[in-house]
């Protein structure tokens, strides 16, 4: 069965899954703001950084401090 979804819905379903990749790199790796964006798929990390804000209401760096609980 064959879902009615548009290109803005996939869109849409592409970036919250890279959001929440983002978001489990963040916490449990050790690993940069640049490269996690590199990982998900960003060619820069302010890509990220804006898409994490409008999301989120703070940045990827805040969000680690903020849940990173190791």
């Amino acid at each position: 069965k064959r879902l009615p979804i548009g290109i803005e819905d996939f869109k849409e379903l592409i970036e919250k899954k890279r959001l929440d990749i983002a978001q489990e790199l963040l916490v449990a790796t050790n690993y940069s703001t640049t490269e996690i964006a590199e990982i998900i798929g960003f060619h820069s990390a302010p890509s990220l950084f804006r898409l994490f804000q409008k999301h989120f209401h703070q940045t990827p760096n805040e969000y680690k401090a903020q849940n990173n609980h190791k």
